[in-house]
């Protein structure tokens, strides 16, 4: 009997491999910003938590995005104002400490990169710091 095949149908949808051009290529579609820069004002802040959403559902950083915290589970995402900054920080600490060779801990590594980049290119350069 052949051996089933693994059909991928989101490229995001698989370990990423920064060593080789599909994977960098991965990265950079990963990175691509929103259209419409976040410029701060209220009126757009649902707006941008929804297209932050749906992006992290089609690039595959839900996993980086879903905690337990206090014995509960959170999605920072779906449930902003849930975490403190020190309590993300902490969190994020923990995936850029861990063990690079570990490649769960890499693809981690990755995926909050990625998410960061995005997020970095999606607001009104004026709202930088």
């Amino acid at each position: 009997m052949a051996q089933a095949q693994h059909h991928v149908l989101n490229p995001f949808d698989n370990a990423i491999d920064l060593s080789t051009t599909n994977g960098c290529k991965i990265y950079k579609d990963g990175i691509k910003p929103l259209d419409d820069k976040f410029d701060g004002t209220s009126n757009k802040a649902t707006f941008l938590q929804t297209k932050v959403i749906d992006a992290s559902e089609s690039r595959f950083w839900a996993a980086i995005c879903e905690l337990e915290f206090n014995g509960e589970d959170v999605d920072m995402l779906k449930q902003p104002g849930t975490l403190s900054m020190e309590d993300l920080k902490v969190h994020c600490d923990e995936i850029w400490e861990g063990d690079i060779n570990d490649d769960d801990t890499y693809q981690d590594q990755i995926r909050l990169s990625m998410m960061g980049m995005f997020l970095i290119k999606s607001i009104s350069p004026a709202l930088h710091q």
